[in-house]
């Protein structure tokens, strides 16, 4: 019995893996700004709502995704290292900032989507920094072009988390698990 219950575990955090995949990958082809920030970061909404509805361990899946989209685009082991230590620490710093704002994850109330859109913002700000930061520190991106490139890659995210996490938080809590 306990064999089966770590088996299910390996697979729902493959899943989380795969599903952030899947978003990176349709967004790396189809949203591009430039090489480094996209318009829309579906993978980061879909992140935080998977984390508020069943959470913080599966930040063990979205680093697998965050790290596999890296190993697609191509970059080095460092680059993809610390970009996905970034994009792995942004849900679970919303997700600490949402259980210390009173709010509610079946956002009937105004606040609670109010305090989601704050806290997404704010952690946002993780995400993009590592991101840009390491990609001005490996000569990717000049250090000139630092905070348009993060205002992009934070905008990105914050749309992602926007328009997806409430939906899908809403969408989880209808169907039972």
């Amino acid at each position: 019995m306990q064999t089966h219950k770590y088996i299910s575990e390996i697979l729902y955090q493959i899943s989380v893996g795969i599903i952030y995949l899947l978003a990176a990958l349709i967004t790396l082809r189809y949203t591009a700004i430039n090489d480094t920030a996209f318009l829309l970061w579906p993978s980061s909404g879909i992140a935080l709502a998977i984390l508020i509805r069943f959470g913080a361990k599966y930040a063990i899946g979205v680093f697998l995704g965050a790290f596999s989209t890296g190993l697609f685009v191509g970059d080095s082991y460092l680059t993809i290292g610390l970009i996905t230590l970034g994009n792995t620490l942004e849900p679970l710093f919303a997700l600490y900032l949402l259980k210390h704002l009173i709010f509610s994850k079946t956002l009937y109330r105004l606040y609670d989507y109010i305090v989601l859109i704050l806290a997404g913002s704010i952690s946002a700000v993780v995400s993009a920094s590592f991101g840009v930061g390491v990609r001005v520190l490996t000569g990717y991106l000049p250090i000139s072009n630092f905070f348009d490139t993060a205002l992009r890659w934070w905008m990105g995210d914050v749309l992602g988390i926007l328009l997806l996490t409430p939906l899908i938080v809403v969408l989880l809590l209808m169907r039972p698990i």
